[in-house]
């Protein structure tokens, strides 16, 4: 992509991702594995365990989120190196900014 990409918030649409999650695809280069997603977890949702080729960052915008071990809330940031895998959910619901890297889609 060469130009600019401006997207108004009042027109994107959660697509659903899995029961109680959804996902909004701000960027999705299916030839880098390059992403810049966001996803809302409702009460209770779980992701299950996967595999993150290029190594993904979170960002939670609000609610909470478990990831492993590590608890964190609205501001708090966590990075999984690339190889990694990791399974999450969110106890009360949540909405996250995920980026993951461009680099060997697996």
């Amino acid at each position: 992509m060469t130009e600019p990409l401006h997207m108004r918030g009042s027109s994107l649409e959660w697509k659903p991702a899995m029961p109680g999650i959804g996902r909004i695809a701000l960027r999705d280069d299916a030839a880098t594995g390059a992403q810049t997603l966001l996803f809302k977890l409702e009460p209770g949702a779980f992701y299950p365990e996967h595999d993150h080729p290029t190594g993904e960052d979170i960002y939670v915008l609000e609610g909470d989120m478990q990831i492993g071990d590590c608890s964190l809330t609205k501001g708090d940031y966590y990075r999984t190196p690339p190889g990694g895998r990791n399974s999450n959910g969110s106890k009360n619901g949540c909405i996250v900014l995920v980026v993951t890297w461009p680099g060997s889609t697996g």
